[in-house]
């Protein structure tokens, strides 16, 4: 156990039997915030510029710049939230199976 590594000598009982209950949980929220990421992901629109108006040096619309406040906008936020919580989900994760190993 890493705990013995660091020098810890016990743990209480009730920290070892919620590691997995904990483990658990965490693989199901990481699923349920992938679906929902796939799906917003597959709800947005596609980029129509392309990247073109990098290379014309095309301004911005009125559009473009209120974004944010839009469906589309909202989207977006709500993919980089997920993805966020996916990512630290993983972390907490993978530090609670090296803490924990499986026992």
């Amino acid at each position: 156990m890493l705990f013995n590594l660091l020098g810890a000598t016990g743990l209480p009982v009730w920290v070892t039997n919620s590691f997995p209950i904990i483990r658990q949980i965490l693989m199901v929220l990481v699923f349920v915030a992938a679906i929902c990421m796939i799906i917003v992901t597959m709800i947005q629109p596609g980029e129509s510029s392309g990247g073109t108006n990098v290379i014309t040096g095309a301004s911005e619309s009125f559009y473009s710049k209120n974004k944010s406040s839009s469906r589309e906008g909202r989207f977006k936020r709500l993919t980089i939230a997920l993805s966020i919580f996916i990512a630290v989900a993983v972390i907490i994760y993978c530090i609670l199976t090296t803490i924990y190993g499986g026992k």
